[in-house]
């Protein structure tokens, strides 16, 4: 397990799936990245993290950190049978940088 000194968790918002630029650790002090995405900016978030412990990362500490959801806001939704077809690729982008 990779013990996590320092991260940055980055909130991108709601970006259409073709128009996410992504994000990098260039000219960063964190030697990894993970993008997660989601409905809601907790399942972006919860999806980064997991991506990060499949990475061998060891997130606990910041899953405890951020156990409490009222923090994080929910994000509202029409019925999908109201969304349009560019519409429906509109997800909620939450990025965590390690070191």
């Amino acid at each position: 397990m990779k013990t996590i000194s320092k991260y940055q968790i980055i909130d991108h918002g709601v970006e259409h799936s073709q128009f996410f630029s992504g994000c990098g650790t260039a000219f960063t002090e964190y030697e990894s990245v993970y993008t997660g995405i989601g409905d809601t900016p907790f399942e972006a978030l919860e999806d980064a993290l997991n991506d990060a412990s499949m990475d061998d990362w060891d997130c606990e500490h910041i899953e405890n950190e951020l156990s409490d959801k009222s923090d994080i806001p929910e994000t509202e939704h029409e019925d999908d049978d109201e969304l349009s077809d560019d519409a429906s690729e509109l997800y909620h982008y939450v990025s965590i940088r390690v070191k």
